[in-house]
């Protein structure tokens, strides 16, 4: 039920919302930090850089989210001292350095390349191509030429959505066994 979904750009309000969606969607990587995907939340809201997010909204209440960064913005700025008040210092230090070094650090790219990251779909929400649906939102809404994001090859379901708009494949690098990152893009022609 495609026709009862909003997209837009995202605003300043929506920044715990974003948070909220990708914490979860991303559950699996900050396992090893806490269980309490409440705390990663608090890690990433206040950071949440909304002008770089585009969102899904169903029902007034955000369903899928998607960041295009460029070679000045990311997604996200974590803080350090946030990061150890949340985590704790060992956790908070360690995940702080690390984040930091992934987030804050600008991507190396030129100004007509939007580097897509962030992309995440609420778990009630999924299996209902609204990812697909926000990035075919986000390729006609924004002005860049070539748009570039990473997978990994285990996310079969993002994989495919990526191959039906017409991303391809241009780089590859191992992750661990079995796995790879996936860069892909999309050129507008």
């Amino acid at each position: 039920m495609m026709h009862d979904v909003f997209f837009r750009k995202a605003e300043l309000t929506d920044q715990a919302d974003i948070a909220h969606i990708f914490a979860h969607a991303y559950r699996h990587e900050f396992l090893a930090l806490t269980k309490n995907m409440d705390k990663i939340v608090a890690v990433f809201k206040e950071g949440i850089n909304t002008d770089t997010f585009f969102v899904a909204q169903r029902g007034g209440k955000l369903v899928a989210i998607a960041s295009v960064s460029t070679h000045l913005t990311r997604a996200a700025c974590i803080d350090k001292a946030q990061c150890k008040k949340v985590l704790g210092f060992l956790k908070g230090s360690i995940f702080g350095n690390i984040a930091t070094k992934l987030f804050n650090t600008p991507v190396a790219t030129d100004h007509t390349t939007g580097y897509i990251e962030f992309v995440a779909v609420d778990a009630l929400a999924r299996g209902q191509g609204l990812s697909g649906k926000l990035m075919q939102h986000i390729i006609q809404n924004t002005a860049h030429t070539r748009y570039i994001l990473d997978v990994r090859s285990d996310n079969t379901p993002a994989v495919k959505t990526y191959q039906k708009l017409g991303f391809t494949e241009f780089k590859k690098e191992k992750l661990k066994k079995n796995v790879d990152k996936i860069f892909m893009e999309w050129v507008r022609g």
